[in-house]
């Protein structure tokens, strides 16, 4: 099976839907790398996708995480 990528038009105001993935596509483990069930995806409005990349871009350099490094990710309550 190969990767299907979906393309998003740089001119949409944000409201077309765009593929959200866990584990971060950013990430070693993310995009394609493991097999439903144990990665998701979720079509979400683009503005929204693209501000949840840049929260994820401004704290892979805040605290400094490289390609390959391990983090830990809390989901729900602690």
């Amino acid at each position: 099976m190969r990767d299907i990528w979906w393309t998003v038009d740089p001119h949409d105001d944000g409201t077309k839907p765009s593929c959200d993935e866990y584990p971060f596509a950013e990430t070693t483990q993310g995009g394609t790398t493991y097999n439903p069930p144990n990665r998701s995806i979720k079509w979400v409005p683009l503005k929204e996708n693209r501000q949840q990349g840049g929260i994820l871009r401004t704290f892979f350099g805040r605290y400094h995480i490289l390609p390959g490094d391990k983090f830990y990710v809390q989901a729900g309550r602690y």
